[in-house]
């Protein structure tokens, strides 16, 4: 359940996000503990504990459009996506949140789980909402960086279904290495199953 989803420029839903956790939510506001803050142009960036991360993951969905709500957490049905991400969330090592604007609500997020204990390489997966997608480079890179110097991981490991074309581009673009394509990898909930494309990246060339 790892790779990049958002990629694509479709509309945004018009939900609401739930009012008790909206306020405060931004880095520059905010009450949740984190490990660094980055301020970058029109946008910022926060890293979080997973389990400190997870009661945001709904809102996160909420700012989710609905073609990017069907490409992320691929193996899991639509109806279940949504406690899906909280749970991935929640045993997350990190959860990193960009937000783009004024907005209250995050604009991007990635999480990175640990791929065994001690170990240093962490299963990494991307999402942006619409409004981040033009600075989708931008805020990709400056997250690398706060991953990088402040998460004590040194490689992220990705694994996207080879059809989501889009995402396989965006992060070759972001620096990762294209390992391997493996054969029938990724269950693509009601959808059959997929080649997977094995992605990898060395943080300590950051």
């Amino acid at each position: 359940m790892v790779g990049v989803s958002g990629m694509d420029g479709f509309e945004q839903l018009g939900a609401p996000a739930p009012k008790p956790l909206v306020e405060g939510l931004r880095p520059s506001n905010s009450p949740l503990p984190r490990r660094r803050v980055a301020a970058c142009g029109n946008f910022e960036t926060g890293l979080f504990a997973g389990k400190i991360a997870a009661p945001y993951a709904q809102e996160f969905w909420l700012n989710l459009d609905d073609k990017t709500r069907r490409a992320m957490i691929w193996d899991v049905p639509m109806d279940m996506r949504c406690k899906a991400l909280q749970d991935c969330w929640l045993r997350a090592d990190y959860v990193g949140l960009a937000w783009t604007g004024s907005k209250a609500s995050p604009s991007m997020a990635c999480w990175l789980t640990a791929i065994g204990p001690g170990s240093r390489c962490a299963m990494a997966h991307f999402c942006y909402a619409k409004e981040a997608r033009p600075l989708a480079m931008k805020i990709g890179r400056k997250m690398l960086e706060l991953i990088a110097g402040e998460s004590g991981f040194q490689s992220l490991l990705g694994l996207l279904p080879a059809t989501y074309r889009h995402a396989v581009k965006f992060v070759r673009r972001l620096g990762f290495e294209h390992a391997a394509r493996i054969s029938k990898a990724c269950p693509l909930a009601g959808r059959g199953t997929a080649d997977g494309v094995l992605a990898t990246m060395n943080l300590e060339a950051i």
